[in-house]
């Protein structure tokens, strides 16, 4: 621990003692090579990016209050116990899966990922980005507080019951017909000529788009 502490005096970024966890009260990108683990219970009151190559494992305990961005970083698991209260940001991730039961309190992006499939049970309560993604298949019972954006991934069907607060993207994907009982809060954007018949039970709150 005392290498990040003496990291953030060296930033003059705010930090403190909560208890046995340290409380880091600024935004802080990891990028010194020289730290290769975290402390348990690290709390980030902002943002924290992590594109440090030595760091292969999130700490357990982690909470972090805004976003946490791990676009560049070698991190192949996540912890159960992370708490990510804005954007969980997982985009050309190295990640093959989420834990079951991991929670999540914000947006989850997981554009240009390898990632193929979702925990059951998953919910998002803002967006749900896998644009360009290698998924193949969304968990029954998906809810999507704000936009679904699948345009150009690797994805065929989506489950019944499906519901995306805000738009529903799927130009480019594999999709070709639409799932009972969908609804969409927003606005859908379809490709062109792949959807023959809308079906009857669509809830569809905005306009739709072909493309």
């Amino acid at each position: 621990m005392q290498a990040i502490i003496d990291m953030l005096n060296h930033l003059r970024i705010p930090h403190c003692m909560e208890g046995d966890s340290l409380a880091i009260h600024g935004d802080l990108s990891f990028t010194n090579p020289s730290i290769t683990t975290l402390p348990d219970g690290l709390i980030c009151y902002h943002t924290l990016t992590i594109n440090n190559g030595n760091l292969t494992a999130l700490p357990e305990g982690l909470v972090v209050h805004g976003d946490l961005h791990l676009q560049a970083a070698k991190v192949t698991t996540l912890p159960l116990s992370l708490v990510v209260l804005g954007t969980l940001d997982l985009s050309y991730s190295r990640l093959g899966s989420l834990p079951k039961g991991l929670k999540i309190h914000g947006s989850l992006n997981l554009s240009h990922s390898c990632m193929a499939t979702l925990p059951e049970g998953m919910n998002v309560p803002g967006t749900l980005d896998l644009e360009d993604s290698e998924i193949i298949s969304l968990p029954e019972g998906l809810s999507v507080g704000e936009s679904l954006d699948l345009t150009d991934s690797a994805i065929a069907t989506l489950p019944e019951r499906l519901s995306v607060g805000a738009n529903l993207y799927l130009v480019g994907s594999n999709i070709t017909e639409l799932p009972r009982k969908l609804f969409v809060g927003g606005d859908l954007h379809l490709p062109q000529g792949d959807f023959y018949q809308l079906p009857a039970d669509l809830k569809l709150e905005g306009d739709l788009f072909r493309y």
